[in-house]
């Protein structure tokens, strides 16, 4: 007996019994019959997505920096152009970094748009709040506005020193 594979109902919503593979480079998901109120769109096609794990390069301005073992990490996603990236990381030791710069290197895609690019990060041990912007295609710096990051190492436990940032960007 043959196996129903694919049902599409009266109402026309379709059900599938596996993976939609897009087969073919440059086809995706149209969305030309949604309405846009006028605004001029130059795609509407939804042609990538993808989730996957990165290495976040973490370095200070100045200053030596050591990281708890294995506490770097990093996940992204990228749903058509807009790749957003977590990441984590737990400073045990931070020595001389009196610049207020934090960078955060590696991107697993290069950036390709300064104006749609942001993250901010947050540090739980001073509740301070880091803002990043774009300084070059693959790499964002973040500032404190009242001064450096010495604040953010907590000796050999790593629980207590993980920050956490989020970047968006487009590519």
């Amino acid at each position: 007996a043959p196996t129903k594979r694919l049902t599409i109902g009266a109402d026309g919503n379709s059900t599938f019994a596996g993976n939609i593979v897009i087969g073919t480079a440059g086809k995706g998901i149209s969305f030309a019959a949604t309405s846009d109120g006028g605004i001029s769109t130059p795609s509407e096609l939804l042609d990538d997505y993808e989730e996957g794990t990165w290495t976040p390069v973490i370095t200070f301005v100045s200053g030596t920096t050591a990281f708890h073992s294995g506490s770097v990490l990093g996940q992204y996603t990228l749903v058509g152009r807009k790749v957003t990236l977590f990441c984590e990381f737990a400073v045990s030791n931070l020595d001389g970094a009196s610049n207020n710069t934090l960078r955060i290197d590696g991107m697993p895609f290069n950036v390709t748009s300064a104006t749609a690019s942001c993250g901010y990060g947050t540090i739980p041990i001073t509740g301070k709040t880091v803002n990043f912007s774009r300084t070059s295609n693959t790499r964002f710096s973040g500032n404190l506005a009242d001064g450096g990051f010495a604040g953010i190492a907590h000796g050999s436990d790593a629980s207590q020193s993980r920050t956490v940032v989020c970047l968006m960007y487009h590519i």
